[in-house]
């Protein structure tokens, strides 16, 4: 009985060093331990059995190595880390995280993802598994000899810049000019027929957009842009021909097409597919609408009169986008979208100027405030630049 006493109590003092971290000095001193914290000149740690909570400091250039109790060894010459031998199989040497601030991270890589890199940090002898986005990466050498370029910051201590063919981590962060046809649909109604009652026909639309996604998916997007529609005029002919003196002769009446321009901003999310990204926003902003400009000019007697009308106005403007990206390089893709917008405009007023012979003799309101209702469905293709590594 008291053999067999003295037996579980060697193997369990066996088993507790075995479970503790063991530090061996320079002096041939080997020191049970639970590692806290591998500092870059120092370590710190705590004593098994010790309740006070006393925390030791041992300067590297005292330790020849540190055996983890997880097998893992961390061996010191002057100071610095040398290599890391594992108890694993086929596990020799660590493998390392370069970030592009400059700092490398020893570890062993779990699992490499389209946005970040799963790990364990070789100073965590938990064996604990962290995160690292793949923006903070500049590359990963593996414990074979390997080496994966990532974010590649060229302009950063510590990164490389990676070939504009790697297609193996890619930015979703753009910006892109587009252009394509602005096509109107439903009547550009007002309730009075000099506000511009009528339909505007297929027409072009330019935009640039710049989108910044914060993390996985989830963005904010500025889109800035013109749309040009020509404009029919008829009602609008109409309404200028009808306040012409009787006996004005030498008629012309020219009426000239929507022009207008617009900001939005918004929220988007995207979906990636290797080198084809998805891109969806909900956009809310303003548009600026410049009323199509009516001119009539006319001869009375000997005199050659002439009439100008002019309006303006800014409303609300919401809709969607849908678009994809296609990389041709890391920097560059080539892109699509369709966008439909919906607005809601208030014009103050269309001001009639008349002049006798070029000279301006008066200034009047032809019509008073009414509100228009412009939709559109825009369909483009363009050019993105990649932001970000």
């Amino acid at each position: 009985m008291q053999a067999r006493l003295l037996f579980l109590f060697f193997t369990c003092i066996s088993l507790a060093g075995f479970s503790q971290d063991r530090i061996y000095t320079t002096m041939g001193e080997e020191i049970l331990a639970n590692i806290i914290d591998v500092q870059e000149q120092d370590i710190t740690f705590s004593k098994p059995g010790e309740s006070s909570g006393i925390v030791y400091t041992l300067s590297k250039s005292q330790i020849d190595k540190i055996v983890f109790r997880n097998g893992i060894e961390q061996v010191f010459q002057q100071g610095e880390m040398q290599e890391i031998n594992a108890a694993q199989e086929n596990y020799t040497y660590p493998d390392e995280l370069h970030l592009t601030n400059g700092d490398v991270i020893p570890c062993k890589i779990v699992e490499k993802k389209q946005y970040g890199v799963n790990y364990i940090p070789t100073k965590d002898n938990r064996g604990f598994t962290e995160y690292i986005s793949n923006t903070k990466v500049a590359k990963i050498v593996y414990a074979n000899g390997d080496v994966e370029y990532i974010s590649g910051s060229s302009g950063k201590k510590g990164g490389e810049r990676r070939s504009p063919r790697d297609f193996s981590y890619l930015s979703p962060h753009y910006l892109s000019l587009n252009i394509g046809p602005a096509i109107p649909f439903g009547a550009f109604a007002s309730s009075d027929a000099a506000g511009g009652g009528g339909y505007a026909s297929v027409g072009v639309n330019v935009n640039a957009d710049f989108t910044y996604y914060f993390f996985r998916g989830m963005g904010i997007s500025l889109v800035g842009g013109y749309m040009y529609n020509p404009y029919d005029d008829a009602s609008y002919r109409s309404f200028i021909t009808s306040q012409l003196p009787p006996s004005a002769t030498d008629i012309r009446v020219d009426v000239t097409d929507w022009s207008v321009g617009y900001l939005l901003g918004g929220i988007g999310y995207y979906n990636s597919f290797g080198r084809f990204f998805l891109d969806y926003k909900a956009l809310l902003g303003a548009v600026f609408a410049t009323h199509p400009k009516g001119s009539a000019s006319y001869a009375m007697n000997t005199d050659r009169n002439r009439w100008t009308y002019t309006g303006s106005a800014v409303g609300f403007l919401f809709g969607g986008y849908t678009g994809f990206r296609y990389y041709l390089t890391r920097q560059w893709s080539v892109l699509g979208n369709i966008t439909i917008m919906f607005s809601r405009a208030t014009f103050p007023n269309i001001i009639k100027k008349e002049y006798l012979n070029d000279e301006l003799i008066s200034e009047t309101e032809a019509t008073g405030s009414f509100a228009l209702n412009m939709s559109w469905i825009n369909l483009a293709a363009g050019v993105a630049y990649t932001i970000g590594k």
